[in-house]
């Protein structure tokens, strides 16, 4: 009785051209709302590789917020295309902090 048989769930194809792009824009907005708010921040990085042989950057940002709280966000987990040389490295991290405006604010 405590579930509801009239509910339809919805579709493979809704979920993944409708739900999960809303969700991933509205978590974006919110990190993005979040980190507007802050003074300064700091990164930090990590990448690895996987037993596949694929190539990953992880990119997370700390920072203190409002009420003295330390936050940290992982901004963002993605397959590199290229080596991890310094340059390519450069290249990832800029797009990243240039998608969230966080440029001036870094320590």
């Amino acid at each position: 009785s405590a579930l509801n048989p009239a509910y339809k769930l919805p579709s493979r194809k809704t979920i993944s051209n409708s739900m999960i792009p809303a969700e991933h824009e509205r978590c974006l907005n919110f990190v993005r709302n979040e980190l507007n708010s802050v003074q300064s921040v700091c990164l930090t990085t990590d990448t690895w590789t996987s037993t596949n042989v694929e190539s990953y950057l992880g990119v997370t940002v700390h920072y203190i917020s409002e009420n003295y709280e330390i936050k940290s966000i992982l901004l963002e987990c993605s397959k590199m295309s290229d080596s991890h040389t310094s340059a390519n490295l450069a290249k990832e991290i800029k797009t990243i902090v240039d998608k969230f405006h966080l440029f001036d604010k870094i320590l």
